[in-house]
C-alpha cells in the first residue's frame, strides 16, 4: 500500500490481533497480501506496523473508528 492509497505512509506490514467479544482475530498485511484467521480468546487488541513515513495520528484514528464501530 502506498501514501497514495491511504494517506496514512507506506505501510510494508501490518500484523494484529483483535478482540471480537470473547473470540480474537488475526490479521496481517504483507507484501500487499491481506490475509485474517481465527484466534483464541485474546484479553485486548494489539497491532503492529512497519512502513516508512508512517503517520500514527491518521492509524491511531482509524482503530479508533474500528473500536467506535464495534461498540456501537
Amino acid at each position: 500500500m502506498n501514501d497514495a492509497d491511504s494517506g496514512m505512509g507506506e505501510i510494508v506490514r501490518a500484523k494484529g490481533i483483535f478482540r471480537l467479544g470473547e473470540k480474537g482475530i488475526l490479521m496481517e498485511l504483507a507484501s500487499g497480501e491481506f490475509s485474517s484467521q481465527p484466534f483464541g480468546p485474546v484479553d485486548q487488541s494489539k497491532v503492529s506496523i512497519i512502513g516508512k513515513d508512517l503517520r500514527r495520528e491518521m492509524i491511531g484514528a482509524a482503530l479508533e473508528r474500528c473500536v467506535s464501530a464495534e461498540a456501537g
